[in-house]
């Protein structure tokens, strides 16, 4: 019997500059023959602008699957009233939009936020009879966090609300992240999920690779790419250069407006000006070539997950310090692609003191190893898998 695949996501399409994973999703499915409707908005959340009707006629033009761009306005902080709204908006569109197309045996994919999406994923999954999948790559109301207690309680009751009669009805999981498990089965204690990580785009990395043979020559050339927040945190690493003159450390990204910003900038100016290079934003294909020139890169986020940053530095060849015990720490001591540390200088400095050439090549050996089954290439085969094999009422990957 033939099927449609659905895929709803709000704030990801071919448009975006973040966030590739569901327009990947829906051109290769569309290049295996299959019926792909893709429902998104003309919202980009990174920039929160709205696109224009001649960006998304333009685009429109060179898809292979139909994309329907929803128009629900804007919102323009992250934690607000307004985006609760925004996610009300949406999701009562997609499913006026559906409630009347879905069929039986179709095959509808969500991310697994917001919550309100998950309630009408639920919904239509009770009136059709479609088949559901969600791809858990964010966790509400976990990582949605705000100073105000009060809030973070009334949020947490909300998506309890929508989201426990609803997550236990759909057929099939995928996680980014291996502690986005738990999220899971709070909500479905029996359910099973298969790990889909995030991965690197083979097309953008294909001629990035680390510093060939290895040769320090008395400097070792760190580079962090990213925020400067509660998440992300390289400041032990800066610190624990300070005594450490062979090496070097740039900072890649739109730092002004992160909140360790000033204190990072403060302290690089006081003790380490010759030896840190502070960047502003790069373009995402000058990132490879940055990285080729580097030979560690540096995953210092604080909570646990298994971020974009970790497959970065499989794509550009570059081995791995990540910091803190969490999912990035446990992918790199897995795969031996890297060096693992507390958030302290201490910990940081001890570390670095046992880079040697011989080791870090070893690390690039590791990475060559295991490099391609992280590809964006190797990982949609398996994705594109699991979507028929949900048609076919088949759950495992193998």
């Amino acid at each position: 019997m033939s099927f449609r695949v659905f895929i709803i996501s709000p704030t990801e399409s071919v448009l975006t500059t973040r966030g590739k994973r569901h327009p990947k999703l829906a051109d290769e499915l569309a290049k295996k023959g299959l019926e792909v409707i893709y429902l998104t908005s003309n919202f980009s959340h990174a920039e929160k602008i709205n696109f224009t009707k001649e960006q998304i006629d333009s685009i429109q033009k060179e898809l292979n699957y139909k994309c329907i761009f929803l128009h629900v306005g804007k919102y323009l902080k992250n934690i607000s009233f307004k985006r609760v709204l925004w996610n009300q908006f949406f999701s009562i569109k997609v499913y006026l939009k559906l409630r009347s197309i879905v069929k039986s045996g179709d095959i509808v994919i969500i991310p697994s936020r917001p919550s309100e999406l998950i309630f009408v994923a639920g919904f239509l999954k009770r009136r059709a009879n479609c088949k559901v999948l969600m791809d858990i790559r964010d966790i509400w109301p976990d990582s949605l966090i705000s100073s105000n207690s009060l809030l973070n309680k009334l949020f947490t009751w909300y998506c309890n609300i929508l989201q426990y009669p609803s997550i236990k009805l759909f057929d099939t999981f995928l996680h980014v992240s291996p502690c986005f498990e738990k999220w899971l089965h709070r909500y479905a204690p029996l359910a099973e999920s298969y790990f889909m990580p995030l991965g690197f785009d083979d097309t953008r990395w294909i001629v990035s690779k680390g510093v060939e043979e290895s040769s320090f020559q008395g400097t070792v050339k760190l580079i962090y790419c990213g925020t400067l927040t509660v998440n992300f945190d390289p400041m032990p690493v800066i610190k624990a250069i300070k005594d450490r003159r062979k090496f070097h450390i740039t900072l890649v990204g739109n730092h002004e407006n992160d909140k360790n910003y000033e204190e990072i900038k403060s302290y690089t100016d006081k003790y380490l000006k010759d030896r840190v290079r502070i960047l502003g934003v790069v373009k995402p294909q000058e990132i490879c070539s940055l990285f080729a020139q580097h030979h560690i890169t540096i995953v210092p986020v604080t909570t646990n997950l298994l971020p974009n940053k970790i497959f970065d530095a499989l794509g550009g060849s570059l081995p791995i310090l990540s910091l803190g015990n969490n999912d990035s720490s446990d992918f790199v001591k897995k795969y031996k692609v890297g060096w693992c540390a507390q958030f302290s200088k201490e910990s940081v400095g001890k570390v670095l003191d046992s880079v040697d050439e011989r080791e870090y090549l070893e690390k690039l050996n590791n990475i060559t190893r295991v490099r391609e089954d992280f590809s964006y290439k190797n990982l949609f085969l398996k994705y594109t898998e699991c979507v028929q094999n949900i048609s076919s009422n088949r759950s495992n990957l193998d």
